[in-house]
């Protein structure tokens, strides 16, 4: 119980992090990317929680789905970045 605790805290903590900065950074999109992490965030947890009943698939699942969006999203903020700043 305490390790999933951690992992949980852990992804809270980086999400957090980055959320924001991505969020500023893609200010057009800024507020619709923020709901959109939150929610999926929410709804992968519930699935790593449900695989540690159901079956490993479905935690592996949750822990992928609870990572890559923020990679993902961090990944295009630096992109779009780059994209409008690309004399500096």
């Amino acid at each position: 119980c305490t390790m999933r605790v951690h992992s949980a805290a852990r992804r809270l903590v980086l999400a957090l992090a980055l959320w924001p900065a991505c969020a500023y950074l893609l200010t057009v999109k800024g507020p619709s990317v923020l709901v959109t992490l939150g929610v999926s965030f929410a709804a992968a947890r519930l699935v790593y929680w449900a695989g540690y009943h159901i079956g490993p698939f479905l935690r592996s699942l949750g822990f992928a789905a609870t990572l890559l969006p923020t990679l993902l999203t961090l990944g295009y903020a630096g992109w779009s970045f780059s994209k409008t700043h690309e004399g500096f």
